[in-house]
This record gives structure tokens, sequence and C-alpha cells, in this order.
């Protein structure tokens, strides 16, 4: 049964804080000066409404908020706030934070929604009328108030505390995820900035993924990698494997995108479940057309002294026997020596895999054995020193008791 957020123990004042935090408002939820943190925080700069960057509220010793740090202290914050700006809707909004954290539920109402009639700029307000949607589990106006807040800060959508409300209950998950199908400018770092998340909040993306494919808003290949990339920096291999196959059309196979249709050039994405070119000053990666059959070739030159890798992919499959086969052709378009395959658990220790075939046409194979040391297998193919205008393509990985491959492209 779906977990109901609404009526969670915690009272709104408690998760108004949490979230407010997680806003960058914590400070500000607690009665001191946001201002005095941003002088602190230069991050949190973008955060400060204008309200709190007068220096009137100076005159309010900070020391004395820290000090006393009570609902009384953020009430009184909040009316000196009214009391010298009422036009500004940061005014109300504290003074309903205070209201709220001196149990004062009718006061907080009127307060905050005195500062949503100032505009919709205020995030504590927005977030306080999003709490209270999920608290009336009225989900499409807390979206609303979600969208509100995100637009005006897109990389507060990356933060677990903000959007975990909605990713915990399908009904809410459902109306955030029809604000996410207008394409606000929060989406992409919704998706894609998930480096501060622990494993179990990948989970809840990852449902958050599923929902939006049932949907008809399928992130391909693109769009899940990122979740695909951190599942597997936290050691959940099989799982990111899972995710791949499920949202990225390349991903059949025992390795993804046999014909290089789409390999990764950035050094900076790990891309484990793609093929990924490596780059080097002595090396030289051309993509062309396949001479035969569908996908490209790479056209592959090794000037220097050493081998060189040109590019790896990780494969999830069970121990046994296998067999990985490639296309390797020197200039004249017959079958060359130029390439080596290497393989293991760790990029730091991989071993060279058996001893290659020559099937003909330029085919090679040669036999692997995968042990269960580890989930996830490195595939490496090396570029011999000393050898340039080398062909390399359609690289395959099938187990030893299927059929033979054959030398067909």
């Amino acid at each position: 049964m779906a977990r109901n957020y609404a009526k969670a123990v915690l009272p709104l004042s408690s998760r108004l804080t949490i979230v407010a935090g997680g806003l960058g408002f914590a400070v500000l939820a607690l009665g001191s000066g946001l201002d005095r943190a941003a002088a602190r925080r230069p991050d949190l700069v973008p955060y400060v409404p204008d309200l709190f960057r007068y220096e009137a509220w100076g005159a309010q010793s900070t020391a004395e908020l820290e000090r006393r740090n009570t609902p009384q202290a953020v009430l009184q914050l909040g009316a000196l706030g009214v009391g010298r700006a009422p036009i500004e809707g940061a005014s109300s909004a504290v003074l309903g934070m205070g209201y709220l954290r001196a149990g004062d539920s009718a006061g907080a109402e009127r307060a905050f929604t005195v500062s949503g009639r100032m505009g919709w700029r205020v995030p504590l307000t927005q977030t306080y009328l999003m709490m209270r949607g999920l608290e009336l589990e009225d989900y499409r106006v807390a979206a609303i108030r979600l969208d509100a807040i995100l637009r005006q800060q897109p990389r507060l959508a990356s933060n677990a505390a903000v959007t975990e409300p909605f990713e915990q209950n399908p009904t809410a998950m459902d109306a955030m995820i029809d604000r996410m199908a207008l394409h606000p400018n929060w989406a992409a770092s919704y998706l894609r900035d998930l480096s501060n998340l622990n494993l179990p909040q990948l989970t809840s993306r990852e449902r958050v993924f599923a929902r939006l494919s049932e949907r008809g808003l399928k992130p391909g290949c693109d769009g899940a990698r990122p979740l695909v990339t951190e599942l597997v920096r936290r050691g959940d291999v099989a799982r990111a494997r899972g995710v791949w196959r499920t949202y990225c059309p390349l991903a059949h196979g025992m390795l993804a995108d046999t014909n290089l249709l789409a390999p990764i050039h950035d050094d900076a994405i790990l891309a484990p479940f793609n093929w990924k070119l490596l780059s080097s000053g002595e090396m030289s990666i051309v993509e062309r057309p396949a001479g035969q059959g569908i996908g490209q070739w790479l056209n592959v030159s090794n000037t220097g002294p050493l081998n060189v890798p040109v590019m790896r992919q990780m494969a999830v499959v069970p121990a046994g026997r296998y067999r990985i086969s490639w296309l390797a052709q020197d200039a004249n378009g017959t079958s060359s020596r130029g390439i080596e395959v290497q393989q293991g658990c760790e990029l730091s220790s991989l071993e060279r895999v058996g001893i290659p075939h020559d099937l003909g046409q330029g085919r090679w194979q040669a036999e692997v054995v995968i042990d269960a040391n580890c989930v996830g297998h490195w595939f490496q193919l090396v570029a011999l020193p000393g050898r340039g205008g080398l062909t390399l393509g359609r690289v395959m990985l099938e187990s030893a008791t299927g059929p033979v491959f054959s030398s067909n492209m």
C-alpha cells in the first residue's frame, strides 16, 4: 500500500521547517536572519528575498535571535518585517512561520494567505501552500505550488527534501508529472542532477521514471543515463543495467550498441553501458558509416609505442564461458591483429582475453571466462602500438554454449 504522506505524524510546522531547509531557508524558518547566513554562505544569496537584504533588519540583534530562537522570536521578526515592509510578501511569510511554530494554525493561515496575495515569488509561502495541499490531499494544488517554487530555483529540483512527498504517493506523483509534462525549466535538473541522492532516494526517482514512461514521456538513453550512472557509483550495478535495458533502445544484447550507433565521446560521462570512446594524444579515432550492415565503423590509428585503449563498456552477465567477437581490418580490408580485447572487474587490473581466432573477412573471436567476483565486468578494446589505418566495428558478446559466430558482418 502506498504511504499517505498527507497523514504523516510530523506536524505541519515541522514538515515546513524540513522542506524550507531543503529550499535553502532553514535559518529563516528557524527565525534567524537569512541575510546573515548568506554572508557566510554566498551560495544562499540567490535565495534571499529582497526584504531580508534591508539593513533595517540589522537593528534586530541576530545574536539575540540565535540565543532565543523561539516561536516568539520568529513572531517578533515577522512583526518587525510587516511594520517596515508591509507590501513585501516575505514579511507576512515570516510572521506566518512564527504563528505556525507557536501552534496558532489559524494565524498562520491568515498570514500566509496575505503573503500569497502579494505574488507567487515568496518560496516560504509557496512551500506552506504546497504542504497544506499535501495535508489536505489536494495534490493538484500542491504540485502547482511545487512548480512555482522550482521555476524560481530550478536546481532545487535535485533536493530530495523538496520532491520526496510527491514521490512517495502515486496520486501526488501523477500531479507532479502533470507539471513536468509542461516542460518546466526544472525538469532537467530533477531528472539529471542526482549525485547528491542516496540509494533509497534514487529508488524513488526510478519510480518516477517508470511512471513517466507509462504516460508516454519516455526518458530514452540520454534521459536514463544519469540514473544509471549514479546506481553504478553506489554499487547497484545489476539494477542499473535493468534500468538501462528498460529505457534505452540500444541496450539489447549482452553488450549494448553492437553496431556503434551512439558511442560516447565525453570523458566526464561515466556511461558504463555505452561504448565509450577514450581519448589519447597518440591515437586518433574517426567514425564513419559501416562498410557493410548498419551502424558505424571506427578508423583507428595508434602512432605511439604503447598499447592504447580505444573504447570500453561494462557487461552484466552471469558467471560462465562466453565468446566475444569484433571486426578488425587493416587499410587493405584484410584481417588485422592490431586490436586486443581486455576484461575484468576493475579498470585498473584488466587482463587480455584468450587467444583470438581469425574467422575471415576481418572478423575475430576469442573465448572469455567470466567469474562471479563482481556483478559488472568491463570489456576494453585496445589498439596495439604502431598501427595505423585500422578499422574497428561490430563488437558482440554471446554465450559459449550458443552457436559459433560466423563471418557474416
